[in-house]
């Protein structure tokens, strides 16, 4: 574990227990709203719209880095440079 994940871990857990909290189809629809609007909205509004998809999208991924396999640690990343590159492509 590295240092900024010692520091900014006990950060997370209390917001992650606040999303754990929530009835399971709230974050669902929470992020399928977020994703159609980004969709739908053009240029600059709907880019920031999936850089916050793809920023909660790495810190998820940031968090379970240690535990993930190699596999898994590829499929998020080839994910977040998809939606990195869509943003690029909203702008």
């Amino acid at each position: 574990m590295s240092e900024a994940q010692r520091r900014l871990g006990p950060r997370s857990a209390a917001l992650l227990a606040f999303l754990l909290r929530l009835p399971r189809f709230v974050l669902v629809l929470g992020i399928v709203a977020l994703a159609l609007a980004a969709a739908f909205l053009p240029g600059l509004p709907g880019a920031v719209l999936v850089l916050v998809i793809a920023g909660l999208l790495a810190w998820l991924a940031w968090l379970a880095w240690d535990s993930s396999s190699p596999g898994a640690r590829l499929g998020r990343m080839v994910a977040i440079v998809a939606l990195l590159a869509f943003t690029v492509t909203k702008i």
